[in-house]
Parts: structure tokens; C-alpha cells; sequence
């Protein structure tokens, strides 16, 4: 059974709640986040600021469940784990991008970071319509700032999603789902699917 060392929380009722328990000796970490409402952009706002703090994104379940998301990412450092200090540093600044949003951009300059889409040539994308709901699944070598890229790519053609698995199927590579809103109507449409599969083949 996994001990949890110490558990930081921030409560606000405009941004949601932010909860991030420490566990395996500090050296992996469980953030769960609840906030309202849930908007197109909230896996990038969350993406920005786990990669400007230099965590990895493990595994992932993102859901929105009437309005509302409910997120838990299980997340470790990229090198040695930060101080407390900085852990509630985090959370603060989660707590700011969702109660008042800004750029993301400058968000990340100020943080001495960018996005940097991998360009690895090893995805491959799957497609698939069942009951109404449209998903992408996408498996690559996995990469630093992998979840951001394609956050951003999502946002960038307003593409609404309404749940997100990111896991890693062996080391090294990760095997995404990403399940979009049912009032995506475009993406019914074979030859959009096209397009956005040219796209992100080309960025990935």
C-alpha cells in the first residue's frame, strides 16, 4: 500500500480545488484537480504548468462530468524531487491559471520554457466513432513536454475534449487516448480527421 508523506491542497471557489499527495519517498506525486467550469484549454493550462515545473506525466485519467472537471495525473520529477516549497509554488500557480486564465505562452517564458513539438516520426494514429463519441488513440516514443504539444495542438484547433487517458504502454513509449465532446461535429467528417491526422503526424 502506497504511504502518502505529506498531502498539499489549494481551495478556491472560482478556480476549483488542487491536491497534490506525496508519496514512494517523494518521489512520485498524485494531483487531483476538481474545477468549474471545464473549458476546451484545461489539459494545456494543466500540462504548461506541470512541464514548467519539470514533471513528467506518468499516467493520466481526465474526465468533465456535467460542466465540471475531474483530473488525477500520477506525476514524478524529471531529476531530483523539489522542495516542499516549490511543490506549493505549483499549486499556486494552478490555482492563478484557472482563476483568472492568461497566455500560456507567457506563462512558460517567464518559467524559461517553450513549446517544443518532438517531431520523432514514430506516432501512429487510430481513429474510431462508437456511440456518437469520436477518440483519437496515438502511440509514439514518448517525450519531455509531449502532453503540453499536444494540448496545445488541441487547442489550437479548438478541439473540445471531454475525456483523456494518458498512459505508457511499455518504457519509453505511451499508448493516449483522447475521447472528444460529442458536439464536435466536425470531426464526423473523414476528410477533417484527415487533415488533423496529416497535422499532428507532421508535428509528432
Amino acid at each position: 500500500m502506497t504511504q502518502v508523506l505529506e498531502r498539499l491542497r489549494r481551495e478556491d471557489p472560482e478556480a476549483g480545488i488542487f491536491e497534490l499527495a506525496i508519496d514512494d519517498g517523494g518521489n512520485r506525486c498524485t494531483l487531483s484537480v476538481t474545477a468549474r467550469p471545464d473549458q476546451p484549454e484545461t489539459l494545456y493550462l494543466l500540462s504548461a504548468v506541470l512541464y514548467s515545473y519539470d514533471w513528467i506525466i506518468e499516467s493520466a485519467w481526465i474526465t468533465a462530468v456535467s460542466g465540471q472537471i475531474e483530473d488525477r495525473f500520477r506525476i514524478r520529477p524529471v531529476a531530483e524531487t523539489p522542495p516542499i516549497g516549490q511543490m506549493r509554488e505549483m499549486l499556486d500557480d494552478l490555482e492563478r491559471m484557472f482563476s483568472s486564465p492568461v497566455s500560456v505562452l507567457r506563462f512558460l517564458n517567464t518559467k524559461g520554457k517553450t513549446i517544443r513539438y518532438p517531431c520523432t516520426g514514430s506516432a501512429t494514429f487510430a481513429w474510431q466513432i462508437r456511440d456518437g463519441l469520436v477518440s483519437l488513440e496515438i502511440q509514439m516514443l514518448d517525450q519531455p513536454g509531449l502532453a503540453l504539444a499536444l494540448s496545445h495542438f488541441f487547442a489550437l484547433v479548438e478541439l473540445d475534449l471531454l475525456e483523456v487517458r494518458l498512459a505508457e504502454s511499455t518504457p519509453g513509449k505511451v499508448d493516449d487516448l483522447f475521447v472528444f465532446n460529442p458536439s464536435e461535429s466536425r470531426l464526423l467528417d473523414e476528410r477533417f480527421r484527415e487533415r488533423i491526422t496529416d497535422a499532428l503526424s507532421i508535428l509528432l
